[in-house]
């Protein structure tokens, strides 16, 4: 994740958006104990890595000497001028305010934003280049002016889009001459490699003149192991499909780099389409709940995972291959050509099989997905690994017939049964398990039918809770309200709500016919009225008004609590008009309110349902 920084005070989408490729550092990797499930007996590790995309980090191995014309560089804007921006380059030597951006040096378009306004579906695949003080962006060097005393002047920069940085290859001369170290290195660098030898995962490869050394791994090899590949001069290695690609005049490839740590010196690089042209995979992949049968099983990482390989539409023929082409073009080889058309998914052991222990055994894992062996059904987890191009998938039979995979899966008034009780929280509420991931709470006041004035005081509703809702029991609920983008669900496991309204339950206003009768619950009291939620938010009203003629209630706060169910009639959907005020200027702002107009006489006449009653000091 990408912190926001609060002293500048400028918002995280002003910053970076949506589809932008760029660079990013490691900030730090951090572990922290939080509690689990609310409850503060058990706990949780929690891992996280911070990243930065600040030019200060990601500059840190350059200086003033090391710029030459055509280098891309990080830059943050600093100001926007009435002819271009002030850029921040935060390279060593170098004042504040001597980079400066010319529109005309900007490729395609681009808006001027306010630090106020809104960014709305607006990213680097639009061609729109979004410009607004704290934006960051690779910037080349266009010019580097220097005055008669040798310093430097103003330098000029240019903004070009992905499509053309893509284009661009290292010049290993230039790059040297300049001074130009591994801490100078920085991922989006597009590399003539040439493969210096063979790995059991992937490549070993040299580049700058053989100056430096790094790796392609398998993943980012473009493709993976065909269907039917055998290497009659290598039986030992017969999943190393790159072995009869990377031979010959292909040995030299353009390769991008994507990662670097220059203490270790690590270098990995990356030949994936989508990577060397900096751009979002367009592989449409199955969408995330999808199941799909007879996956193949390409690689076998011990105690890790499995990578599956996705059945294809095309008839895969076996493959001899000993001929790897003679045009330099990886996708003249036969062999690469048909790898590349192999998608995959991953699948962690912790997924793979279910087992009591919720430990899966690596000698069962290593049986069942050796290399080429069938797995009858996966069910997509996830499809946001888009530097692998990799889905997740999971194999274990209790997720792929799982009912619920994400929050997006839920629906208000839907009814799902038999969910396990995973936690009983401090505040009387209960946690249960809806699926994969997937957590509900239900409050303390949605666990019985009939609300009481003190649940911590009745020591018998306590022990009847204890016992039902004990921890592994499973028991049916209804989904009261979801926030899928919260990822937070509220339950309820009212007898009354669960076994009413089975077909049509009301969660929305739209459609809701006078005289349709309905089951709810309290969710306010006063003396003006009560409040009655069905589903999804949507509530309605009974005045005190109309309580005393219906029912001769005297005191609603005396006859009804929160959280008591009721059976109630639709009067009457009231639309309300409210104004309030916005900003310093006192404008008002008009929005309208619908309530629903409620009464707990089900068996009025047509007559007295015509009959609208107000109150101007209902609640």
């Amino acid at each position: 994740f990408i912190r926001r920084d609060s002293n500048s005070g400028i918002r995280l989408d002003h910053v970076v958006s949506v589809g932008m490729v760029l660079p990013v550092a490691v900030l730090r990797a951090t572990s922290e104990t939080v509690s689990d499930n609310g409850s503060k007996s058990k706990t949780s590790v929690k891992r996280r890595i911070e990243l930065t995309v600040s030019p200060a980090i990601l500059n840190n191995g350059l200086n003033h000497d090391m710029l030459y014309e055509g280098i891309t560089v990080r830059g943050r804007i600093r100001s926007v001028e009435d002819h271009g921006c002030l850029v921040d380059l935060n390279i060593s030597g170098m004042r504040s305010k001597t980079c400066f951006l010319k529109y005309e040096n900007i490729e395609g378009e681009y808006e001027v934003l306010d630090t106020s306004d809104e960014v709305v579906g607006v990213n680097e695949n639009e061609n729109k280049v979004i410009l607004n003080k704290g934006r960051v962006y690779d910037f080349r060097i266009h010019s580097i002016p220097k005055s008669n005393d040798g310093t430097l002047s103003i330098i000029q920069l240019k903004l070009q889009s992905s499509q053309t940085r893509s284009k661009q290859v290292i010049d290993p001369f230039i790059c040297m001459s300049s001074k130009h170290t591994i801490r100078s290195l920085s991922p989006g660098m597009l590399f003539d490699v040439d493969v210096e030898h063979f790995a059991r995962n992937g490549l070993c490869v040299t580049f700058m003149g053989s100056v430096y050394r790094g790796a392609i791994d398998s993943n980012s090899l473009g493709g993976f192991l065909p269907e039917g590949y055998k290497n009659l001069k290598e039986k030992n290695s017969s999943d190393m499909w790159w072995k009869s690609v990377f031979v010959g005049k292909l040995r030299k490839i353009k390769a991008r780099l994507i990662a670097v740590d220059s203490v270790s010196k690590i270098i990995r690089l990356s030949i994936q389409p989508h990577i060397l042209s900096m751009s979002v995979p367009k592989d449409e992949f199955p969408k995330v709940g999808a199941i799909i049968e007879n996956a193949r099983v390409v690689r076998l990482d011990p105690g890790v995972g499995a990578l599956l390989a996705l059945p294809s539409d095309k008839e895969a023929s076996s493959m001899d291959i000993e001929d790897t082409g003679k045009k330099n073009n990886l996708l003249s080889n036969p062999v690469y050509a048909s790898a590349s058309e192999v998608k995959c998914a991953y699948v962690h052991i912790s997924k793979a099989i279910d087992s009591d222990n919720h430990r899966t055994p690596e000698a069962l894992f290593g049986k069942r997905f050796a290399l080429n062996n069938k797995i009858p059904k996966l069910r997509i987890i996830s499809n946001n690994n888009w530097m692998d191009n990799i889905v997740s998938c999971a194999t274990a039979e209790s997720i792929v017939s799982s009912a619920v995979l994400s929050h997006t899966d839920l629906n208000p008034g839907a009814i799902y049964r038999d969910v396990p009780v995973i936690a009983n929280l401090e505040s009387g509420g209960v946690l249960v398990q809806l699926g994969v991931g997937v957590k509900g709470l239900i409050p303390a006041m949605h666990l019985f039918d009939k609300s009481v004035a003190s649940e911590n005081g009745n020591s018998y509703r306590n022990k009847v809770r204890m016992e039902k809702y004990k921890e592994g029991n499973k028991i049916d609920v209804r989904c009261l309200v979801i926030s899928p983008n919260e990822r937070k669900c509220i339950l309820t496991a009212k007898k009354g709500l669960i076994s009413s309204d089975l077909d049509n339950p009301i969660t929305e206003y739209s459609g809701i016919e006078k005289g349709r009768t309905a089951t709810g619950f309290i969710s306010r009291v006063s003396k003006q009225g009560i409040a009655i939620t069905f589903y999804n938010n949507v509530f309605g009203r009974i005045s005190a008004r109309k309580l005393a003629e219906e029912m001769g209630v005297e005191n609603p706060i005396v006859d009804f609590k929160v959280g008591d169910i009721v059976k109630v009639k639709v009067r009457q959907c009231l639309k309300k008009i409210a104004r309030e005020t916005v900003d310093d200027d006192d404008e008002d702002e008009t929005r309208d309110t619908t309530i629903l107009d409620l009464s707990m006489n089900l068996f009025s006449s047509a007559e007295e349902n015509e009959k609208i009653y107000t109150d101007d000091n209902a609640f």
